[in-house]
């Protein structure tokens, strides 16, 4: 049987079953916090409303999406992470010899798809 929320059926999600997709916290009764996560395959959303009661897709809600690798010897590492202020985090993973080497860019897209760097640093010649 699918768990249930008030009058609501919920059915059970095929990726990360046990993630909520919907948390409410309250204060002596009275909702405080909402926030609501989406899971898919390669993909995960996590949604904070501004305002106490508001629908996943309200104007001004906070949210992270995080993309993962679906395959190969990185499966499950994350790929990108869009963050609610626009910056974004980007993953590259490969193998040195014995190492497994993580490079992670952050900062600002500039609209071509690159990554503007809050501090870059030049080797000098």
């Amino acid at each position: 049987m699918a768990p249930t929320l008030g009058l609501f059926v919920l059915p059970v999600p095929a990726w990360e079953p046990h993630t909520p997709r919907l948390v409410i916290e309250r204060m002596r009764g009275t909702e405080v916090s909402r926030r609501y996560a989406y899971v898919t395959a390669g993909e995960r959303g996590d949604i904070q409303c501004v305002n106490p009661g508001d629908d996943w897709n309200a104007s001004g809600s906070l949210k992270t999406v995080t993309q993962f690798n679906r395959s190969g010897d990185f499966a499950l590492s994350p790929t990108r992470i869009e963050n609610p202020d626009g910056t974004v985090q980007v993953f590259e993973y490969q193998f040195l010899n014995e190492w497994r080497v993580n490079t992670v860019w952050m900062g600002e897209p500039d609209g071509s798809g690159k990554i503007r760097l809050g501090t870059v640093l030049e080797a000098s010649s």
